[in-house]
């Protein structure tokens, strides 16, 4: 199997693993938000941090076509699958701007991993999984739901923190 195939073998099964979350309510899952290799998805908390545009107007993900100012990456290499927090600063109103900044600044769990000036989008990588020939999908799918329980203690974390803060804010 050529290294396209497995990876766009690979990105099936986190497809499905997605629609699957998404018929259990865990996850706000739309096959159009994808691209190529990556698997994009939401969830309710991120997106009371990180509000869609109320103002009509969309951001920079899939050609402006969204007003998603946010989104879950899991994207699949050769030899891993990356889940990120990705931000799309693209129409972007101040106040979720700086929701944005705080939790790139603070919360973040790894390196940023951007590809493109900071003014735009950001990449924040929160955990990886290293897969190979043998990798089957009973394995992917292991992995995704770890992948995914991580991703919901980094939710839980951040909410935490950001009551801590506010609490002493109010003292």
């Amino acid at each position: 199997m050529s290294t396209d195939e497995r990876i766009k073998k690979i990105t099936d099964i986190i497809i499905e693993w997605a629609e699957e979350k998404a018929k259990e309510g865990e996850i706000e899952f739309d096959k159009t938000f994808c691209k190529d290799a990556v698997v994009r998805y939401k969830t309710s908390n991120m997106t009371l941090l990180i509000p869609n545009n109320s103002d009509g107007k969309n951001s920079g993900f899939d050609d402006n076509t969204r007003p998603d100012h946010y989104a879950y990456e899991i994207e699949c290499l050769v030899t891993k699958l990356k889940l990120r927090l990705a931000i799309n600063y693209q129409n972007i109103s101040d106040e979720t701007r700086k929701k944005c900044e705080e939790l790139l600044e603070k919360y973040k769990m790894m390196p940023h991993d951007d590809v493109t000036p900071p003014t735009q989008f950001r990449r924040l990588c929160l955990y990886e999984y290293k897969i190979n020939d043998s990798t089957n999908e009973e394995k992917i799918r292991e992995e995704m739901d770890k992948l995914f329980y991580q991703m919901k203690g980094y939710e839980e974390f951040i909410c935490y923190k950001m009551d801590e803060e506010k609490n002493k804010k109010a003292e």
